[in-house]
């Protein structure tokens, strides 16, 4: 709402209340307002037509303000409804009498004016003390003067949709893909070609597999040839010890004769009970990590050992039970050698 300033008294009054200022505060003095917002002074009627004013933004923004586009769409049909009510003051098609031309003027110093018919009415009958009578004859002209309007604006739309060119459809042309070669037809030669080409693909592998297979199982047989060797070594150095017996004493020396005689020939040499044909954990896990550099996977370890054990007991697998046993003698074998283990990697120390 727009507030002026009374240029006599400086008392700060509303837009609806000017009129209200001059028939009592200031009676007799000539009506001269100046708006607080704008500055903008108004003499007589003047200030009727000042209904909005600029904005804080406006005001204190300076020269370069550009007012932003507003998006009340209620505000704007407000604007449009108080348009109206000036336009009806400014034609002369409408013979207004006296009282209607007053209540007009009143009705446009006025922003909140309703715009459905029966809120219409209340404000009218309430606010500006208006016979119903008089309310229905204002009201009449108000919608004759909308309904115009409307008419109006139906057109020009009309207008402009006629001025408008029609957009220009250019048509779509659809580009196929080229067509897909056919598959050649392949010959009996090519066929028997390709097959040889598989076959001999497959022989190398097979030929390959059964290398290394070899290579492994010489490896496998040498480092039971060492162990069997190792252990027959250790046969041969092995330290006999007779077995010392006291014979009694007798009275006649032959019968101590006949009795050392039969002493010395019980007597038999003490040799260990470990054969060559016995698995050696021990000597196996050894060679088989010095074979490979001192330093190998304890995975492939594993699997070298395990190899070699079923070579040795002439078996061609194991089952559940077997491979827990095996399983925990490897693992025991293991730390008894006192190998270093690190990140799965076994070394000799």
């Amino acid at each position: 709402m727009v507030f002026f300033t009374c240029n006599h008294c400086g008392e700060s009054v509303k837009k609806p209340s000017v009129e209200k200022h001059y028939n009592f505060k200031c009676r007799g003095a000539p009506k001269n307002v100046s708006c607080m917002d704008c500055q903008k002074d108004f003499h007589g009627e003047d200030y009727v037509a000042h209904i909005k004013c600029i904005s804080e933004a406006e005001k204190y923004s300076g020269k370069d303000y550009v007012p932003k586009e507003s998006k009340n769409s209620g505000q704007k049909k407000q604007d449009n409804w108080m348009e109206i009510i000036r336009s009806i003051l400014d034609t002369k098609e409408y013979n207004l009498s006296g009282q209607t031309r007053s209540t007009f003027q009143k009705l446009q110093s006025v922003d909140n004016v309703p715009r459905k018919k029966v809120k219409f009415i209340n404000f009218a009958a309430n606010c500006m003390r208006l016979r119903m009578d008089h309310i229905e004859e204002v009201w009449a002209i108000l919608d004759k003067e909308l309904e115009k309007m409307k008419a109006e604006k139906a057109a020009q739309v009309a207008a402009a949709k006629k001025e408008l060119p029609k957009p220009v459809i250019s048509p779509v042309v659809i580009e196929r893909a080229p067509p897909k070669p056919e598959p050649k037809e392949k010959s009996i030669g090519d066929e028997v070609e390709t097959m040889k080409v598989k076959k001999s693909k497959s022989k190398k592998r097979k030929i390959d597999k059964e290398i290394q297979n070899t290579i492994e199982q010489d490896e496998e047989a040498e480092i039971l040839q060492m162990v069997k060797k190792e252990v027959e070594k250790d046969q041969v150095g092995a330290t006999v010890e007779p077995s010392k017996k006291k014979s009694k004493k007798s009275s006649s020396s032959s019968d101590s004769v006949a009795k050392q005689a039969e002493a010395n020939a019980e007597q038999e040499p003490t040799i260990s009970t470990t054969t060559p044909d016995e698995f050696q954990w021990s000597l196996v896990i050894l060679f088989t990590i010095k074979k490979y550099g001192n330093s190998m996977k304890l995975d492939k370890l594993k699997r070298k050992i395990q190899k070699m054990y079923l070579t040795k007991r002439e078996w061609t697998a194991f089952n559940e039970k077997q491979q827990m046993k095996f399983d925990k003698k490897f693992a025991k074998h293991v730390k008894k050698c006192n190998l270093k283990i690190e990140n799965n990697v076994v070394r000799v120390e």
